[in-house]
């Protein structure tokens, strides 16, 4: 089974994948061809620290483009994602990463100290890469070595069908004891996941953005459905209501995914603040994680008008 990025890659290598558009002017995006780049030197990084199929890679950062070139490369070894919940505390945080036997951690630079407290608690992983910035002592630079490593198509020789062991770990909130990790294979029934797609109505040209954590399983399992269906997808770093409302100006997307909180907020902002913003591209919203209230289903509707 071909590898999707791969394909897209292959088929639109100049469509724009991902957009990472920060409030003071910091905009980086990257075209299919690209993160298939990135995402492949990235595996050859990963291999290099003996991450293969049925290994753990946990990562932890907000919402960037290092974050979908951690996914995309984690699946193409066959290795299991874990993402980690940067609100952790120190305890929290050592104890995902230990008890999900992480040999690998991924880490933006702006939380990198947390691993560096935490580094004797976990005595399973073998390395901490830092990316979008400097490693700390005793852990290595991931740029860098991205930078330095082939951008051919990873394929590796004992396993040709990662998708066959390619998985993600969440792990729960832990309100009725230690959290649990929720394990989920990649390779989902075709059939099932074209039958949702139709029923909710995607389309390859869509637009995705981001109402939430990329460690949260919504915002990150819809966002990994865009990225299945060839679709450009628009990259909060950290939710901020009229942020939100700026990205959903620039760049028209038609469709997310949000728990009520950051509706509620976005709806909650002043008629004038909101006024600023064309909202009208927005057709598709996933209203879930947590019971929507008919006042609020009204209020989005007035605020987010489709044809």
């Amino acid at each position: 089974m071909a590898d999707l990025l791969t394909a897209y890659a292959a088929t639109q290598p100049d469509k724009v994948a991902v957009i990472d558009d920060r409030p003071k002017g910091d905009v980086r995006q990257c075209t299919y061809a690209e993160l298939e780049a990135r995402s492949n030197q990235l595996a050859h990084v990963l291999a290099g620290l003996d991450v293969g199929p049925g290994r753990k890679v946990a990562w932890c950062g907000q919402n960037s483009t290092g974050i979908v070139e951690v996914i995309n490369a984690c699946r193409k070894l066959g290795a299991t994602a874990v993402p980690v919940n940067y609100r952790l505390s120190d305890d929290e945080a050592a104890y995902v990463v230990d008890h999900c036997d992480a040999t690998v951690v991924y880490v933006d630079a702006e939380f990198a100290d947390t691993f560096a407290r935490i580094r004797s608690e976990i005595p399973k992983v073998e390395a901490v890469l830092v990316f979008d910035g400097e490693p700390l002592a005793d852990m290595l630079g991931a740029d860098a070595l991205i930078d330095a490593s082939p951008s051919v198509e990873w394929v590796a020789a004992e396993q040709r069908d990662a998708t066959a062991t390619a998985a993600t770990m969440i792990y729960t909130s832990g309100t009725t004891g230690k959290p649990k990790g929720a394990f989920r294979r990649n390779a989902a029934d075709p059939a099932q996941s074209l039958a949702m797609m139709q029923f909710i109505g995607y389309r390859p040209d869509d637009v995705y953005i981001t109402t939430g954590p990329l460690y949260h399983s919504g915002p990150g399992g819809f966002m990994g459905s865009a990225l299945a269906m060839g679709q450009t997808i628009v990259l909060q770093h950290k939710f901020d209501p009229e942020d939100w409302l700026r990205l959903v100006d620039t760049y028209k997307p038609t469709s997310t995914f949000s728990a009520p909180t950051p509706i509620r907020m976005i709806c909650n902002l002043p008629d004038d603040v909101k006024a600023k913003y064309d909202r009208s591209s927005m057709r598709i919203m996933i209203a879930n994680a947590a019971p929507w209230s008919y006042a609020l289903k009204q209020q989005y509707i007035l605020d987010f008008p489709t044809e």
